[in-house]
């Protein structure tokens, strides 16, 4: 899936933030003290079997909303799903990093934006009509400020790590923490580059009326 920061899976092929061989004597006892574990929950690194059955998972549950909403007779207007962070970022480089490290979707709410088929629609609706694509220079604005944000995450989780090695007691819950905050500016991105792309006015109007799905 690309470049990743975590090391390589132990013997028994599981990959931990922490491997097992900083386990072993001091380092390991005092990372015991701190009530962590080799096996604990924050220490596992989620595997592709996991990755694809949320991905999967989550597809249907986007797939069952537009479903549902396009077949409505009261409604009487078709939307398409648009992906604020294009589904090309999600097949690059940074596939790694927002599937595994941040544990988020192309096809999660935060990243969607339901925009009408049609002239029609976009009328009824008073939202931008779906583009069917992306100028090349948007792409290249997001996988630019999705690489800054992974740059910075790598940076930080590095830093964590070295004070560990030195035995300052950085542990799995200052991974955790920088992980949760990674996610979050990752999905304030996504929101800041649908703004520039089809208007702060579009945007808000898209919250308003479908904020609450899927």
């Amino acid at each position: 899936m690309g470049f990743s920061i975590y090391p390589a899976p132990d013997t028994d092929g599981v990959r931990r933030i922490i491997p097992n061989n900083m386990w072993i004597g001091k380092l390991g006892d005092q990372l015991r003290s701190l009530g962590l574990s080799p096996d604990g929950a924050n220490n596992i690194i989620a595997n592709e079997i996991k990755t694809e059955r949320n991905f999967n998972k989550k597809f249907a549950e986007q797939a069952a909303f537009f479903e549902y909403y396009n077949t409505d007779p009261l409604v009487g207007v078709k939307v398409l799903p648009f992906a604020m962070l294009p589904w090309e970022l999600w097949q690059n480089e940074h596939a790694e990093f927002l599937l595994e490290t941040c544990d988020l979707y192309p096809v999660e709410a935060w990243n969607t934006m339901m925009l009408p088929k049609d002239a029609a629609g976009a009328r009824t609706l008073d939202l931008a009509l779906h583009p069917r694509g992306y100028p090349r220079e948007y792409i290249t604005g997001c996988n630019n400020v999705i690489g800054e944000i992974r740059d910075e995450f790598i940076a930080s989780f590095h830093a964590i790590e070295r004070d560990m090695r030195a035995g300052k007691h950085h542990g799995t819950e200052h991974h955790t923490l920088l992980v949760e905050r990674t996610k979050h500016t990752v999905i304030d991105a996504a929101a800041t580059l649908a703004t520039m792309l089809l208007s702060e006015e579009n945007y808000l109007r898209h919250q308003t009326l479908f904020g609450h799905m899927f």
